[in-house]
């Protein structure tokens, strides 16, 4: 299922459904019209709470519209008259892990060129390679982001007055739920969305060598979420997917999820043995090679629209502010940004 949360452009109401033949379906709107159990279907929060249980209603109301000779006589929405939200507005907890190698050790190439002077920023980036080549998958390593700063399709995202390096992060990312394990609720997955991860390169690296990433990753709206949650049930194997960006009419970039070093199973049971994984929580998984600014040491500019898409998941599309605040940055001037 593709499951959605969204508003109406004729009101303030958010509703909680379903996509089915590019019709928008709320649960809140067919319980009044269909006797079915709607348990867990209030929202995304309830949601998670019981995967089998709320799922498993959440199936049956599709599989009862799809059954119906006329479902577009039951109320519905077009997607040209909805605003689709976050999949999850406000998630319990936000997670981001670098699972993938190869953007580690391009970015890591470029930060060098940027921090330290040649040669030293070679021979330094040929040390980071080696270490990053073969990741530790018995520690695996994440940062905590900051859940309360969530942007959604269509959102112009912010560009903080102390950067001059805009970049985009597009992850697969998945959110957390509770199953019934053996009368113990454990942390599975419940779904998965596309993550963009805005980030301000130009100050990140000093962070990364002291108390952690702040500035550079948790500023105003730096945490792209959408555009829907595709269940797992819809999505075979989530490390096969291709991915593609495009930034306007300007870059295009390709890569593919098969990169991740290590599954979402496998992240949750390293998790689960150190904290009580929430429902509703969101985990990115790491950047995908070859697809932000980063790896290719190529930059964002004011104006530019930018177009995340995976397989199977859609596309998240959001916009960077037509104006920079500024050109002052750690790094070189921005020659563009003076234009």
């Amino acid at each position: 299922m593709k499951l959605v949360t969204y508003r109406k452009n004729s009101d303030c109401t958010v509703h909680f459904g379903f996509i089915l033949e590019n019709k928008v379906f709320s649960f809140k709107e067919l319980k009044g019209k269909l006797s079915l159990p709607a348990q867990g279907l209030d929202d995304i929060y309830s949601y998670v709470t019981d995967i089998d249980a709320h799922h498993g209603n959440a199936r049956t109301f599709q599989e009862k519209i799809a059954g119906t000779d006329n479902h577009a006589a039951l109320p519905h929405s077009s997607l040209d008259d909805i605003q689709i939200l976050p999949p999850i507005p406000e998630p319990a907890a936000l997670l981001d892990f670098g699972l993938s190698p190869r953007h580690l050790i391009n970015s890591g190439r470029t930060l060098m060129k940027h921090e330290l002077p040649w040669p030293l920023s070679s021979i330094v980036s040929r040390i980071v390679a080696r270490s990053l080549a073969k990741p530790d998958l018995s520690a695996l390593k994440y940062y905590k982001g900051n859940h309360n700063e969530i942007s959604g399709p269509g959102d112009t995202v912010h560009w903080p007055v102390y950067t001059s390096y805009l970049d985009v992060e597009p992850e697969l990312a998945f959110i957390t739920g509770l199953r019934k394990i053996n009368d113990t609720m454990m942390p599975v997955v419940a779904g998965y969305c596309i993550l963009n991860d805005v980030s301000a390169r130009d100050v990140q690296f000093p962070e990364m060598i002291g108390l952690g990433l702040t500035r550079s990753k948790d500023f105003y709206r730096s945490n792209g979420l959408g555009p829907f949650l595709v269940t797992p049930d819809e999505l075979e194997d989530p490390l096969d997917l291709n991915v593609s960006v495009t930034i306007g009419d300007r870059f295009t970039w390709h890569g593919t999820t098969a990169e991740y070093a290590a599954p979402p199973a496998a992240i949750l049971d390293y998790l689960k043995d150190i904290f009580a994984v929430m429902p509703g929580t969101v985990i990115g998984m790491g950047t995908i090679p070859g697809c932000c600014g980063l790896d290719n040491d190529l930059w964002l500019c004011p104006g530019d629209a930018i177009d995340i898409s995976f397989d199977v998941l859609g596309t998240l599309s959001q916009k960077i502010p037509d104006t920079a605040p500024s050109n002052t940055s750690r790094w070189r001037k921005r020659k563009e940004l003076e234009q």
